[in-house]
């Protein structure tokens, strides 16, 4: 993750967490008691992320937006090659709940009390 990009979805990621704190807990508890499955999101609670997450992201103002589909144009990004913007938005959600579950999984370690 790029500098610009971790800028724009750290504060999406805060948010998300404070906004929706009953969904949170769940992914903090599951992501260290389980089930973890072997392909993404990971968690059966990350999937409850989706929708806030493509909200969160389509709420950026086009600024950021941008900001966005410029970094992920930066680099190679295989085997997501995307170029349309409508599809490189709607992958950093994807992103976003990746973000989510690190930090889920932190969290919950750093409490322990689960």
């Amino acid at each position: 993750m790029t500098v610009e990009e971790r800028n724009i979805l750290s504060p999406l990621a805060r948010s998300l967490r404070l906004n929706c704190p009953t969904m949170w807990e769940d992914l903090k508890e599951e992501t260290q008691r389980g089930p973890e499955f072997a392909e993404f999101p990971y968690f059966m609670a990350a999937v409850e992320f989706q929708g806030p997450a493509e909200g969160a992201i389509s709420g950026l103002d086009d600024g950021a937006k941008i900001a966005l589909i410029e970094a992920w144009k930066s680099k190679p990004r295989h085997p997501y090659e995307f170029t349309d913007s409508d599809r490189i938005l709607k992958q950093y959600a994807v992103i976003l709940i990746d973000l989510l579950v690190s930090r889920a999984k932190c969290s919950g370690a750093r409490q322990g009390e689960f």
